[in-house]
């Protein structure tokens, strides 16, 4: 009945007019991506290409050669980290910036700077780890917390990420410091103004490495809250007077979106 009923004079001509217009909306997704792609184009001539970028931060260590795809930021990321206070130690750097533009790329490719400049030994630069922080976190979930053996009625240190690249040198990565609980942030706090640790099992205070380069990362700055990432929490100022002259934006990158997008970086 229904073949009967749609016949081929009937159907046939409402195909034709939906094809058409699929058509239509095909061609118009493909001037507008041709569209995207020129302005795409003309932006990135307009700007500088990317080139090998020599970096030296000062006379003890090594130049390095930044090969392939960079963020712009990435120098001044280097240059500040490898600044020291007067008590010997890195200044710790807070990456601000949207969802998804490189920022945990750029930590790796610190990471890898670092070792090339002598900075850390390739034994610290195998010592990278890294915390992602949210909401519930605790603080066992920061630093580590104890691990009760029942067997041996012994307590061990149950340890983080952090905590190694913290006690024997190299990159220690704050993922999401701006999602983390301000009570747990404290934590971190305390580490940044004491340049300790304490194991949470024994009580013993253990010194941060001299070699322990730390960056953290986030959407804001933690000093508000943002109607765009709603996770994100205010954080107390004195973690954040830890990084007061240590903020790098993170900005959106043209060479970075062209790379992805199989660009051309240079005119």
């Amino acid at each position: 009945q229904f073949v009967e009923y749609y016949d081929n004079s009937t159907l046939k001509p409402r195909l034709n007019n939906a094809e058409n217009r699929l058509n239509d909306n095909i061609n118009h997704v493909n001037s507008k991506l041709e569209k995207s792609v020129k302005e795409l184009r003309e932006e990135i001539k307009s700007s500088a290409p990317i080139t090998p970028l020599m970096v030296q931060k000062s006379k003890k260590s090594k130049p390095v050669k930044i090969t392939g795809l960079y963020h712009p930021q990435v120098p001044t990321v280097f240059n500040i980290i490898t600044s020291r206070t007067d008590n010997g130690y890195p200044l710790p750097v807070w990456l601000n910036g949207e969802a998804g533009i490189g920022k945990s790329f750029c930590v790796a490719t610190i990471n890898d700077m670092l070792l090339e400049a002598g900075e850390i030994t390739k034994k610290q630069h195998a010592n990278y780890g890294e915390v992602i922080c949210f909401a519930d976190m605790e603080a066992s979930q920061l630093l580590g917390g104890k691990n009760y053996n029942m067997m041996q009625g012994a307590t061990t240190w149950n340890k983080s990420g952090l905590v190694k690249p913290i006690l024997e040198g190299g990159l220690a990565f704050v993922d999401e410091i701006d999602k983390g609980d301000n009570a747990v942030m404290t934590v971190l706090n305390g580490v940044l103004a004491n340049k300790s640790i304490t194991c949470p099992a024994t009580g013993k205070v253990h010194k941060m490495h001299p070699n322990c380069f730390i960056i953290a990362a986030g959407n804001t700055t933690g000093l508000s809250y943002s109607p765009q990432y709603v996770a994100a929490q205010k954080q107390d100022k004195s973690l954040i007077d830890r990084f007061s002259a240590c903020v790098v934006h993170y900005h959106r990158s043209v060479r970075i979106m062209a790379g992805m997008c199989g660009l051309k970086t240079a005119p």
